[in-house]
């Protein structure tokens, strides 16, 4: 919730913002094909967040607390006088060390956030990517990458996330990449 958007135009007026993000990737191909997406008919929905979304909230949290317009913002797709408005995109990030460490202790009690009875062997789990990315080309798939490309973390950035989920108490890592077992030599 933020106190500097409620009111806003184009926004609800409790403050409260509701985002989509990158996992709503149907957007881009809605967009092509029938206008958007049915959930923008509503007035629930405020933003969307294309692509990698780290560097878009980040800035958009920042204009909104200032008060500043939107339309800078790359990857974000908003509302405004009733009209639906699109930014360029933003480039994936390149780099994947240069982005912090998830901020798992603002979660509180890690062991209330189990994955399914079975599918662990010591809790709590704390999840990680150690890269980002597909070569493949599955039909079925919505990677955001047209050039098809994995972007890797370096190994000392990936061990230093390892440590310190282990010393904020998690028993386990589960590793979510899209193709973790695709190298060979790097695991």
């Amino acid at each position: 919730r933020l106190d500097a958007v409620a009111g806003r135009e184009g926004f609800r007026r409790d403050g409260a913002v509701v985002l989509l993000d990158s996992a709503f990737q149907e957007v881009r191909r809605w967009e092509f094909r029938s206008g958007w997406p049915a959930a923008w008919e509503g007035p629930d929905l405020d933003a969307v967040v294309i692509g990698e979304g780290e560097g878009t909230l980040a800035e958009l949290a920042g204009a909104l607390e200032r008060g500043e317009p939107l339309g800078g913002i790359a990857g974000l797709v908003w509302r405004a006088r009733g009209e639906i408005r699109r930014n360029p995109h933003r480039p994936l990030e390149s780099d994947l060390d240069a982005l912090p460490f998830p901020a798992r202790q603002l979660l509180g009690d890690p062991r209330q956030y189990l994955p399914p009875p079975g599918t662990y062997r010591a809790q709590p789990v704390a999840t990680m990517m150690t890269s980002r990315g597909c070569a493949n080309r599955c039909v079925y798939c919505c990677q955001m990458d047209p050039e098809r490309r994995v972007r890797y973390r370096s190994i000392p950035n990936v061990l230093d996330e390892i440590e310190l989920c282990l010393a904020q108490g998690y028993g386990e890592v589960r590793f979510l990449d899209d193709t973790f077992t695709a190298d060979r030599q790097r695991v």
